[in-house]
Order: C-alpha cells, then sequence, then structure tokens
C-alpha cells in the first residue's frame, strides 16, 4: 500500500482504492491529493491487473466537502495570486482530474457516505457509478463564498433543466433522494453494509462483491430503489424545489427568476410561498457577482462539452481570485465564520454586464486550460 497520508492508494483484489483521508477537514481536496489522484488514475488505467477504481472518504462524516479552498485563501494572502500559485495551481489539477474522470476507460466507482459537496461532486459525479447511502448530503454551495459553481457545474447543472440553476444560484443541500432523482447517484449502498463490501472485495471480483454486499441500482420510476435514500418530508422537498424551478427558474435572467420568486411568495399555496421565501432568503445572502457569473455560466454552457466548461470555469475561478467577492467570502464562512462578508459590490444592480464579461476573458496562451489531450 502506498500512503501519503492524506490519500491512501492500495490495490485490494483486483480494485484500485482511493481513500480521501483528511477528515479533520472533511476530506477536501488539496493540491497534493488532486496530483496524487490523477497521477493514480493515470497509471491504473494502463494497469492489466486493476479492473476498476473505488474511491471512499475517510471516516463517517464526509466523502468530500469540497476543494481545499482555506489553501488558497491562505496562500493568496500570504504569497499572493497568479501563475505557479496554489490559486491557480489547485483549480487547474482539479479540473484536470474531472475530465480524466469523465473520460476514464474502467468502471469508477465513488460511495457517496456523508457530505459531498463542490470539488466532492466533481470526482464523483462524473465517473460511471454514484453509490449513495442514507446519510448522502450533497450541495454546490459556491455562490456564497464568493466563488462559481465549477468542476464541470457549468455542463452537469444544464443537464438537469430548471431546477439546476435554482441549485447552482441558492448553493441548496440536499439528500440522497434528490440527489437520485437529478441522476448523480446511480445506486444504494446503506452505511451499514460498506465495510462488508470493502471486505468482500478481497476475494472476488468487484462485480460479485457488489452483488455479495446488496448494492441495489436506482430507478427514480420505481419507489423500492430509493425509499431509503430519504424521508417524506425531503420527497416533498425535491416536489415542491421541481415546481418551483418550472415556475421561477426557467430563465437565464437572474432579474426575472427573482421576480417569479416573489409572485409565488405573494400569492402561491403555502407551501410553494414558503420554499419561494426560502430561496429569496437564500440569494439575498450570496455574492451578487457570483449569482451574475453563475447565470452567465450555465447560459454560455448550454452549447459547450464538459472539457469546454472546465476551460470556460478555469478562466472564471482564476478571474476571481483578483476579485475581492472569493477571499471574503472566505474569510466569513470558513475562516473568521462570522457569517457575514461585506460583497463588492453589495447588489446585483451594481454588477454590470462588462463587469461580467471581464470575468470571461481569455488568459494568456500559457495560462488557459488546454492540456488535456493525455486524459484521453
Amino acid at each position: 500500500m502506498q500512503d501519503i497520508s492524506e490519500l491512501e492508494i492500495y490495490i485490494v483484489g483486483r480494485v484500485g482504492r482511493l481513500t480521501l483521508n483528511r477528515p479533520k477537514a472533511l476530506n477536501a481536496v488539496n493540491l497534493n491529493v488532486a496530483k496524487a489522484m490523477r497521477n493514480q488514475l493515470l497509471a491504473w488505467q494502463d494497469d492489466e491487473q486493476v479492473d476498476a477504481v473505488l474511491v471512499t472518504g475517510k471516516a463517517d462524516r464526509a466523502f468530500c466537502a469540497g476543494g481545499d479552498v482555506k489553501s488558497v485563501y491562505q496562500s493568496g494572502k500570504e504569497q499572493g495570486i497568479g501563475p505557479g500559485t496554489v490559486s491557480a495551481e489547485l483549480f487547474r489539477h482539479e479540473y484536470e482530474l474531472v475530465s480524466l474522470i469523465a473520460s476514464y476507460s474502467k468502471p469508477y466507482v465513488a460511495y457517496l457516505d456523508g457530505i459531498t459537496m463542490g470539488t466532492g461532486v466533481g470526482i464523483s459525479l462524473h465517473g460511471s457509478h454514484r453509490i449513495a447511502s442514507e446519510f448522502t448530503r450533497m450541495a454546490m454551495p459556491e455562490t456564497a463564498i464568493g466563488f462559481v459553481p465549477d468542476v464541470g457545474a457549468s455542463f452537469f447543472f444544464n443537464q438537469c433543466g430548471p431546477i439546476g440553476r435554482l441549485l447552482a444560484l441558492t448553493g441548496k443541500t440536499f439528500d440522497g433522494y434528490y440527489a437520485a432523482n437529478l441522476g448523480w447517484a446511480t445506486h444504494f449502498l446503506p452505511r451499514s453494509e460498506g465495510s462488508k463490501w470493502m471486505t468482500i472485495l478481497e476475494s472476488v471480483d468487484w462485480q460479485s462483491a457488489w452483488a455479495a454486499a446488496g448494492v441495489r441500482e436506482i430507478d427514480p420510476a420505481k419507489p423500492s430503489t430509493t425509499e431509503n435514500l430519504g424521508t417524506e418530508e425531503s420527497r416533498q422537498v425535491y416536489r415542491i424545489d421541481r415546481e418551483i424551478a418550472e415556475q421561477c427558474f426557467a430563465s437565464d435572467e437572474l432579474e426575472e427568476c427573482l421576480q417569479s420568486l416573489q409572485r409565488i411568495e405573494a400569492s402561491g399555496s403555502a407551501k410553494l410561498s414558503e420554499a419561494a421565501r426560502e430561496c429569496l432568503a437564500k440569494l439575498k445572502k450570496r455574492s451578487p457577482t457570483s449569482l451574475r457569473l453563475t447565470c452567465e455560466l450555465l447560459r454560455r454552457g448550454e452549447s459547450l462539452s464538459l472539457d469546454e466548461c472546465l476551460k470556460m470555469e478555469y478562466r472564471v475561478s482564476q478571474a476571481c481570485m483578483r476579485g475581492a467577492d472569493f477571499f471574503e467570502g472566505v474569510r466569513a464562512v470558513l475562516v473568521d465564520k462570522d457569517q457575514n462578508p461585506k460583497w463588492q459590490p453589495s447588489s446585483l444592480m451594481e454588477v454590470t454586464p462588462g463587469d461580467v464579461a471581464h470575468y470571461f476573458a481569455p488568459l494568456s496562451t500559457e495560462l488557459e486550460l488546454d492540456q488535456l489531450p493525455e486524459t484521453r
């Protein structure tokens, strides 16, 4: 077994296993982990002794809570931003890793037991098999820290329809039932059976171990396959969110979304009115710049491939490093934890189309995210 402390790398039977081992950081992916994961996946892709790859998180609380944005914050404050810094390299290696996972030639299995957010979504959703547990909790909460949904979000949220725009803008957290209906979770395995599954892998091939442990395929059209992924309350939340999304988030114009929410809040049924009020409350707290950028990312991403979306997101990520809101958002939410960010600008009206366009400007040739061919 190879162990770089933060990422355990080993082979069990004929399965290559990657275990994120940063439990105190909720298994957030830092630069070392992103590099090591990508290098190991490339090595196993041509290894005839490895039939499949399984990715898990250490401890029960989280599969992966995201990218290690605190390290970006700290590095930016101490060393600055720009080429060669953590702010440039972490996002580059994460996006290259996502591209590799999406095109991986072998089964790539992620067990989403616990918190799965941000980069945690990126290193799972693009793989072939995503197994949820009853403790799965997913979100793309980047607008709350002055950033944008990334790791391919401008691609995969568009595949969800209007509810994708709701989730991208609000950063709402949801459970395995919700994920199954989005198509984000493909299978279910209760936490209590997880260790059994890992043990069986030692003696039989991965598909036999899969069956023996009771991994169940999810079909949202068959309630029996999703009943253990949520509660009646969470199932209702999904149904209401779907209706709110259809009525209020079908437009890619943010003002139209807000006006629709305000209309539903004022005159909708009690449950719809409450859901609209919740969305409006969340959006009010988000970075105005992040909300504008997210809408534009989704609009542009509609006609792009995943790799084209990743290239676009990388440009935006680096522009965010040059702005104020990312560092202020991380400070308020993750460092000082006062939950009171001072956004600049502080209102949507102050974020102009020209401001938004600036974030999508091409980088210099040597800095663009173009080096993806070797992952094909």
